[in-house]
């Protein structure tokens, strides 16, 4: 990972969308309307996704509502933002990826998805 990307994990219950502290101002002017990661609220959610026609908004929101079309329950959108002092939701769910202290294992990660 690094901190000018964008990742998203389908944990079973949310979809969390991690965005590194250099992302670029083009990726969240064209998906979420902003400038900057500052003016992105993670509890958003959802309506934080803009639809300006921009090529990563659509394919983002494609992505994010094929993978709710395919649960039988509404997975909220998680916005965490590095630095965020919930980020480490995301990394949690590494399951291939061991993080320090805070991992689960693989079966425990399949139990969860029923």
């Amino acid at each position: 990972m690094s901190s000018d990307g964008a990742f998203m994990i389908d944990d079973g219950e949310n979809i969390l969308l991690w965005l590194g502290q250099s992302v670029s101002s083009q990726f969240l002017n064209g998906v979420f309307g902003v400038g900057s990661l500052v003016e992105i609220a993670s509890d958003l959610g959802s309506g934080a996704i803009v639809s300006t026609g921009d090529d990563n908004s659509l394919r983002l929101v494609n992505i994010i509502e094929e993978i709710r079309r395919e649960r039988r329950h509404y997975m909220p959108l998680v916005i965490l933002p590095q630095g965020h002092p919930q980020e480490n939701k995301f990394f949690e769910r590494l399951v291939a990826d061991r993080t320090a202290g805070t991992q689960i294992s693989y079966e425990e990660f399949m139990q969860r998805l029923g």
